[in-house]
């Protein structure tokens, strides 16, 4: 799995790499004391917003999901 990611370091979709107007990726994120699963919303209009769906105001790292397991045949 990925290390941790801070959120002054970098968030998981910025304006620069949306191809769309909105975009939301699923991400875990830590908040100080919960790791959680949760969705980062971005859009990019002429107030560009971003946030975390849950806890927004108190999210310090996040990190991708793992990928998928793998079919078993």
């Amino acid at each position: 799995m990925s290390d941790w990611i801070s959120v002054d370091e970098r968030l998981p979709l910025v304006e620069d790499g949306m191809t769309a107007v909105y975009a939301e990726i699923d991400v875990i994120t830590w908040d100080g004391d919960d790791v959680i699963f949760n969705c980062f919303q971005a859009g990019r209009t002429m107030a560009f917003w971003s946030i975390f769906v849950d806890n927004r105001d108190s999210v310090t790292h996040w990190m991708p999901l793992p990928p998928p397991p793998e079919e078993l045949k």
